[in-house]
C-alpha cells in the first residue's frame, strides 16, 4: 500500500506499507518506509520500521472513530506512528 497526504503539523507526508512474505492472507506484518517534509515536522527525512493493521485506535488521536489505522515503529529511534486514512 503506498499513501500520500498532509499531516496535522501541514507536513506532506509519503509511504509504503509492503507487506512481509508467508501467508500473505493472514499475516499483519509489513515493512514500511515514511517520508516528511515540511518546516514542523514530527520526523525530517526517511524513517524505515516494521508496521501493523488494526481496527483500534490505540493512542485515541481519533477519538475512537471506526476505521482501519495503520502504525509504524521506526527501527532507528523511539517512535511511532499512527495512520489513520481521512475519509475511510
Amino acid at each position: 500500500m503506498s499513501f500520500t497526504g498532509v499531516d496535522v503539523d501541514a507536513c506532506s507526508v509519503v509511504g509504503t506499507f509492503t507487506q512481509e512474505g508467508g501467508n500473505v492472507s493472514n499475516l499483519n506484518v509489513f515493512d514500511v518506509s515514511i517520508t516528511y517534509a515540511g518546516s514542523i515536522c514530527p520526523a525530517t527525512g526517511t524513517i524505515t520500521g516494521l508496521g501493523f493493521e488494526s481496527s483500534s485506535d490505540y493512542f485515541g488521536i481519533t477519538g475512537g472513530a471506526t476505521g482501519t489505522y495503520f502504525y509504524a515503529i521506526s527501527s532507528s529511534g523511539a517512535a511511532v506512528f499512527e495512520i489513520f486514512p481521512a475519509g475511510l
